[in-house]
């Protein structure tokens, strides 16, 4: 069964496999964030955008990914890919948008 879920700030990613990791995409301004730096950016570099998952497949089925608390609010997508070592060939695997403020994501629908 595959498909995403979100709670607070964290998203779980309900689809089988290994090594996933999240890009985050702002959906007004198409910066990208920029996990070494903390904010949004034009020129980021793909390794410092690749946000690792965890594997919680053991407990609920899936991987699951923390929102930046440094992250502004806005409108996003949410990126996810299936890779070993993040690389900008890597192909996506699925995405959502998501409406996100305080702290709390709302999921807009699965893309």
């Amino acid at each position: 069964m595959g498909g995403i879920a979100i709670h607070t700030r964290t998203l779980l990613n309900l689809n089988e496999g290994s090594n996933w990791y999240a890009r985050i995409l702002n959906a007004t301004t198409l910066q990208i964030w920029d996990g070494a730096s903390k904010k949004l950016s034009s020129d980021v570099s793909w390794a410092d955008s690749a946000l690792s998952m965890t594997n919680a497949t053991a407990t609920i089925g899936g991987w699951t990914l923390t929102l930046p608390e440094e992250l502004p609010a806005g409108m996003y997508y949410i990126i996810f890919y299936q890779s070993a070592s993040p690389s900008s060939s890597d192909s996506p695997d699925m995405a959502v948008y998501i409406e996100y403020q305080r702290g709390v994501a709302r999921m807009i629908y699965n893309l």
